[in-house]
Parts: structure tokens; sequence; C-alpha cells
């Protein structure tokens, strides 16, 4: 998802052995993805992250790793023109995804907090009610 290039990265030190971290990074790709604020707790201390997630599964792997001390303190969905019905890309607080099941056909739907939805597959958007599978949700 990220592409990065050797002459963009800055020194991390000593502190943080074995990280790297860079001035930039190039998006490659034209996918949805996720911006996710996470409080990491650890014995003495909580530390505010982000992550960012280009794929459902690392998300819901993320979700359930609150015996590990992550907790998901709010998840932004980043998408593209051809998602959010608009010219270019918008990132908006998420809710929750769900797919939809319609005969042999499925799709994911992200409904923001806003109220908003986003149909993966426009094809699927009458079946809302009927085949509906929560994914994943957040508060």
């Amino acid at each position: 998802m990220f592409l990065t290039i050797e002459h963009a990265e800055v020194p991390a030190g000593v502190l943080v052995k074995g990280a790297h971290m860079w001035r930039y990074v190039e998006c490659l790709t034209s996918r949805a993805w996720f911006y996710v604020a996470v409080l990491e707790h650890h014995e003495d201390f909580t530390r505010p992250t982000i992550y960012m997630i280009k794929d459902l599964e690392d998300l819901l792997e993320l979700a359930g790793a609150a015996d590990q001390g992550c907790e998901i303190d709010r998840v932004d969905l980043v998408s593209p023109g051809d998602l959010n019905g608009s010219e270019g890309w918008k990132m908006d607080e998420l809710k929750e995804i769900f797919r939809i099941h319609a005969g042999d056909q499925s799709s994911l739907t992200y409904v923001l907090r806003s109220g908003v939805t986003y149909f993966q597959d426009q094809r699927v958007k009458h079946q809302v009610e009927t085949g509906r599978e929560v994914i994943f949700a957040l508060g």
C-alpha cells in the first residue's frame, strides 16, 4: 500500500532500534483503507499512536488485540472518489462495516458516524436489510 524510498528515510536513533522512519511515503492503492487511532496500554503508561491499515483482516486482528494492550479509539475510512461519490479522496469517521449477502453476491458496506453509507458494490444497495452481517463496529 505504501511505497518507501531510501532517500526519504530519516535516522531513527538508538532509542527505536530496528525501526525505520520516513519523511514521506507514496500511496500505491486506489482502494479504501483505514486510519486507526490506537491507545497502546503498557504497565505504567499509555501511548497513543496511529496505524494506517490497508486490509479489513488487519483491522479485525487489531480489534482483537485488546488482551495485548491495544485499544482502538477511532477508525477513519480513507476512501477514493469512486466509493465516496466525489471526485477525490475523503477521510470520514467510521461507525461500522457490514457485508451484504444478495444471492451469490456479497459486498462490503461502510457506515460513517455522520450516517452516510458507502457501498462497495452499488448493485446490493437495495438488499441492506435482508442479508446483513456485521463485521466490525466501534461503539
